[in-house]
C-alpha cells in the first residue's frame, strides 16, 4: 500500500496543534494510550510518552531529514524499534514503519503495517503473550488482527 503524500495541503492544516499542543488529528486511542502505555511493550514496539514524542517529532520536522524537501505534515512519530527505526501515525490513523537504513525520510519509504494504533497495540499483546515457540501460532494471531499482517510485520516473528 502506497502511503499518502505528506505534501497534501489538507494534511498540513490538520497538523496544526490543538489546545494541548498536539496535532488535532491524532486519534483518541493514541491520546488515551499516552497516559498508560509509555515504554517498551515488546523489544521492537517501544511506545513514546508525550514528552519523548514531542522531542522526536520536533527533530522529525527538520527538512534535512526529508528526501527532496518533503515535509512531515501528515505524520506523527509515536514509537521506535530500539534500533533507530520509527513507528508513525498518518493523519488517516494508519500505522506505518520507517526503517532508518533507507536513509532520508520520504512517504514512499514508509511501510504500511496496520489500520490503527489499536491494532498496533494488539500486535504487542500477541507478541508478549506468545512464547514465540510456534511461528504458526504467532502468524495466525497476527492474521486475525489484520489479513496480511504476518507478512507486513517488519521483524522476524520466531
Amino acid at each position: 500500500m502506497m502511503p499518502p503524500s505528506s505534501s497534501d495541503p489538507a494534511a498540513r492544516r490538520r497538523r496544526r496543534p490543538n489546545s494541548s499542543g498536539l496535532p488535532d488529528w491524532l486519534p483518541s486511542a493514541y491520546l488515551d494510550a499516552l497516559s498508560s502505555s509509555e515504554g517498551e511493550l515488546e523489544p521492537d514496539l517501544i511506545f513514546f510518552g508525550e514528552a519523548r514524542a514531542r522531542r522526536e517529532n520536533l527533530e522529525f520536522d527538520d527538512a534535512d531529514y526529508w528526501l527532496r524537501g518533503e515535509r512531515p505534515d501528515a505524520w506523527w512519530i509515536f514509537g521506535e524499534s530500539g534500533q533507530g527505526d520509527h513507528w508513525l501515525l498518518h493523519t488517516d490513523s494508519q500505522v506505518y514503519f520507517f526503517d532508518h537504513d533507507q536513509g532520508q525520510r520520504s512517504a514512499a519509504r514508509f511501510a504500511f503495517v496496520v489500520e490503527s494504533l489499536t491494532q498496533w497495540l494488539e500486535i504487542a499483546n500477541v507478541l508478549e503473550s506468545s512464547d514465540r515457540s510456534s511461528d504458526r501460532i504467532v502468524r495466525d494471531a497476527l492474521e486475525r488482527i489484520s489479513p496480511g499482517l504476518a507478512d507486513r510485520y517488519p521483524f522476524a516473528l520466531a
